[in-house]
C-alpha cells in the first residue's frame, strides 16, 4: 500500500516537471526572450522550480524506506510488547494455581449455582 502510494507520488511529481519543462522550453523558444529582464526572470523561477520538483522526485523513494523501516521498527516493538505482556499473564495465572481446582472441595459453589455443604 505505501508502494503504491510512493508510485502514485512519484507519478504526479514527475508529471508537475514535464509541465515545467515544456513551459520552459516555450519561454526559451520565444525570441523576444533575449534581452528581456522579466522573461530572464521568469526563467529562472520556471528552472528553480523544476530543479526542486526534481529533488523532492529523488528524494520520495528514499522517505518511503525509511517510514518503511519505522513501520517496520514500531511493529516488532509492538509484537514484543504482546509477548511480554502474555507472558506476565501466564506467570500470573500460574501464581494463582491456574484457576481451576484451586478450591477445597466442598466449599463454594457447586456447577448448578447453589452452594456446596457436606
Amino acid at each position: 500500500m505505501a508502494t503504491v502510494a510512493a508510485a502514485e507520488l512519484h507519478t504526479g511529481l514527475r508529471r508537475d516537471i514535464d509541465a515545467l519543462m515544456d513551459k520552459l522550453t516555450r519561454i526559451t523558444e520565444q525570441p523576444s526572450v533575449a534581452g528581456d529582464p522579466e522573461a530572464a526572470a521568469e526563467i529562472e523561477a520556471v528552472q528553480a522550480d523544476a530543479d526542486q520538483k526534481v529533488a523532492e522526485t529523488r528524494s520520495a523513494p528514499a522517505r518511503e524506506v525509511q517510514r518503511r523501516q519505522q513501520a517496520e521498527s514500531d511493529a516488532a516493538e509492538a509484537r514484543n510488547a504482546m509477548d511480554e505482556a502474555d507472558e506476565r499473564a501466564r506467570r500470573r495465572r500460574t501464581l494463582q494455581g491456574g484457576g481451576r481446582g484451586t478450591r477445597p472441595r466442598g466449599t463454594g459453589r457447586d456447577r448448578t449455582g447453589s452452594c456446596a455443604s457436606r
